[in-house]
């Protein structure tokens, strides 16, 4: 057969295409599949979990989500056709804890206004004319807890690619304090720090460092500098960094350096990973084992987002299903 010049330029093209698109599904899947062995939902301190949701890049055009942990924990979001979350809502054994609305400029990605609330306890809500925070005010003392009195929850201060999120509480070991968390975010949504502040004072941060292939190479986990002289009395919550090398993409090992502040010393422990991928037509299925013992088993479905992961150790098994409706 004689090909001429312009059917070999057609031909390059569609090849090149089709490498390119490959390339990026791929990139996509590895991503998601690092990400649950990040399990970044556990290792951020959960006050800043909710707040990260808000930029968090989800692949296809999610509709509503709804996440189901092993402890009846149950987490539902609504996005828009933009793909900005609208509505978050947490369930714990079928009681609402917590809703979190959002507003967007007409563009559908540029927000306006949060709103805040938990176990939906209040009567107010204004913008103060000084500043560009929004206050949810709470009406009575009903379910606060026995030690933290949340007064308010205050709202926001967004730019393009950064965003600040403000709780204000009373307690009987702080008569009142104040914490914003200022999140940033890289070009294509992925978290770069979160800046932790009490009373205008900074008072810890969290840092990923990316390299040329946007995959993260390391993390500062300084979420309190006061507990580089403070025991918090769980080995597990300390400061900390972590190196990540990879291997075709995927997490090879992971070394942790945790702070001890009764030694003086810094603490290293290293995570080897083995990830094998099945690939059916509408579900990938990955089996990660971790030579501490750790088997992480994570189903993904034809747009790339996860719907099930599970994770078990010697002493436990944590499972977690997630149900996604698309957009036609």
């Amino acid at each position: 057969m004689h090909l001429n010049k312009h059917h070999l330029i057609i031909i390059l093209i569609c090849v090149s295409n089709f490498v390119f698109s490959q390339n990026d599904e791929n990139q996509l899947l590895n991503r998601e599949i690092n990400e649950q062995i990040f399990d970044t939902d556990n290792f951020y301190p959960k006050n800043a979990i909710q707040s990260n949701k808000q930029f968090e890049p989800l692949n296809g055009n999610v509709k509503e989500e709804i996440i189901i942990f092993s402890d009846s924990t149950r987490i539902i979001n609504n996005y828009n056709t933009k793909g900005s979350l609208t509505l978050s809502e947490v369930l714990k054994n079928g009681a609402l804890k917590s809703t979190y609305s959002y507003e967007y400029e007409p563009d559908g990605t540029t927000i306006s206004k949060e709103r805040g609330v938990n176990k939906l306890n209040y009567t107010v809500y204004h913008k103060d004319k000084y500043s560009t925070k929004y206050y949810a005010v709470q009406a009575s003392n009903e379910d606060q807890g026995l030690f933290y009195k949340y007064l308010d929850t205050l709202f926001i201060n967004q730019t393009k690619y950064s965003y600040d999120f403000i709780k204000q509480s009373n307690s009987v070991y702080n008569p009142i304090f104040e914490y914003e968390y200022k999140f940033s975010y890289n070009n294509l949504g992925y978290l770069k720090q979160i800046q932790i502040f009490e009373n205008d004072i900074k008072v810890g941060h969290f840092i990923n460092n990316y390299n040329k292939n946007n995959q993260v190479i390391s993390q500062e986990l300084f979420w309190d500098y006061k507990w580089f002289l403070e025991d918090t009395g769980f080995p597990s919550v300390r400061n900390q960094t972590r190196k990540i090398e990879y291997q075709n993409g995927l997490i090879k090992s992971i070394t942790n350096e945790s702070y001890n502040p009764t030694s003086r010393k810094w603490e290293t422990s290293v995570k080897n990973y083995d990830c094998n991928i099945v690939k059916r037509k509408k579900l990938t299925e990955v089996e990660c084992n971790c030579d501490s013992g750790e088997n992480i088993k994570i189903k993904i479905d034809y747009n790339g987002n996860w719907i099930s992961k599970s994770i078990k150790s010697d002493k436990e098994q944590e499972v977690t299903k997630r149900e996604l409706e698309y957009y036609e």
